[in-house]
């Protein structure tokens, strides 16, 4: 992390050749049921979702996730609300 964006072709190319002993990949399921890599369940703050509300803003919602993680989302959408097509019509910021 800090040289390429996490969970990217370059982020898996940068670790190995730095020579880690291993990449944790955290898995996020789309809408119908393809894994992405994904740190976060939301991509708010990785897309640019906010482009696109006429077509997807009735999928924002709140969501938190109680102890031990207390993580709050606030106005963010959900990746398991979106299929991997509607995904990547979304650019990274």
């Amino acid at each position: 992390m800090g040289l390429f964006p996490e969970h990217t072709n370059g982020s898996y190319s940068s670790a190995f050749y730095e020579g880690v002993d291993f990449v944790e990949l955290d898995i996020q399921y789309t809408k119908d049921g393809i894994p992405v890599t994904s740190h976060d369940p939301t991509i708010l703050w990785t897309t640019d979702i906010l482009d696109h509300l006429d077509k997807f803003g009735d999928r924002m919602v709140n969501i938190s996730f109680p102890e031990p993680y207390n993580y709050e989302y606030i106005n963010d959408f959900v990746i398991h609300d979106f299929t991997l097509a509607e995904l990547k019509t979304l650019s990274k910021r």
